[in-house]
């Protein structure tokens, strides 16, 4: 499948950095708002805009699939390109939930499809703990990637190491920390995570479970946990 990466900055270089893990083949990158980055100049020729799209100095025949990476500051500028895209016969990806609604509609109207992306890729499971029980043993290691604020380039490192571990010819089984790590062939973590109606003890005792399960269902020689 060979798609469009789009809102494409700086921000996000760690995609165009580990193309080669991405799971579809990408032809362009789309900036956002037209700004295209200083080093374009320096790159292959794969960066583009919106008002490239339109003006026809890309082709439509380029790419199937128009790939929807992260927010946007102006949600209706966003629906008025995936209108675009839409009505010129591509289909749409999107890994943020809150723009499938009206996204669904759109590809409804032109008859493309608004394709599966694994918002959550692990069940939480079924509580048999109390607080007196142990957390399960995993007999493979687990490398975690963690950090204490935001923007440190945590999922940089965290593809970084998924790919040194498989050029090595490593199996490697990964939780990673974006909305796009299922695009990468990660599962995201785990929204129970994040959900107030379970305690931290709970949250521990549900999540050490997780990780045994990937452990024995993957059988990976490592585990990759973004934190």
């Amino acid at each position: 499948m060979n798609v469009v990466i789009y809102p494409y900055s700086i921000e996000h270089s760690y995609i165009k950095k580990y193309k080669k893990l991405f799971r579809y083949n990408i032809i362009y990158f789309m900036c956002y708002g037209n700004i295209l980055p200083i080093s374009h100049q320096n790159d292959n020729d794969d960066y583009c805009t919106f008002t490239d799209l339109v003006d026809g100095k890309i082709s439509f025949d380029d790419f199937d699939t128009f790939c929807i990476i992260d927010k946007v500051p102006d949600e209706n500028e966003l629906y008025k390109i995936v209108e675009f895209v839409c009505s010129n016969g591509k289909n749409i990806i999107c890994v943020e939930e809150e723009y499938l609604d009206q996204i669904e509609k759109i590809c409804k109207r032109y008859n493309v499809k608004l394709l599966q992306c694994n918002y959550e890729t692990i069940e939480i499971p079924e509580k048999k703990w109390n607080y007196d029980s142990e957390i399960i043993g995993i007999d493979i290691p687990v490398v975690a990637v963690m950090g204490i604020g935001q923007n440190v380039q945590k999922f940089d490192l965290q593809l970084y190491l998924r790919s040194r571990f498989i050029d090595k010819g490593y199996k490697v089984s990964q939780i990673g920390t974006k909305k796009i790590s299922g695009l990468f062939g990660l599962h995201p973590l785990p929204d129970f995570l994040f959900n107030t109606q379970y305690s931290d003890v709970d949250k521990v005792y549900a999540f050490n479970r997780v990780m045994k399960d990937v452990s024995m269902q993957e059988k990976p020689d490592v585990i990759l946990l973004g934190a």
